[in-house]
């Protein structure tokens, strides 16, 4: 996935978690953490996004 893709697409794949698509679409979570998304999507156990610096 590109970068400038990240949050049509994961939205899309996250949609049955409209409190993740939000974090999503308001850029709490970031490409760098497709991952723990990804885990979470698998799992059920949300992580805590990265914070920091880019």
């Amino acid at each position: 996935m590109k970068k400038k893709d990240f949050i049509a697409v994961m939205s899309k794949i996250m949609e049955s978690k409209p409190e993740v698509v939000e974090r999503i679409k308001n850029k709490t979570y970031h490409y760098r953490d497709m991952n723990e998304l990804a885990g979470f999507y698998k799992t059920g156990v949300e992580v805590q996004p990265f914070i920091g610096e880019n």
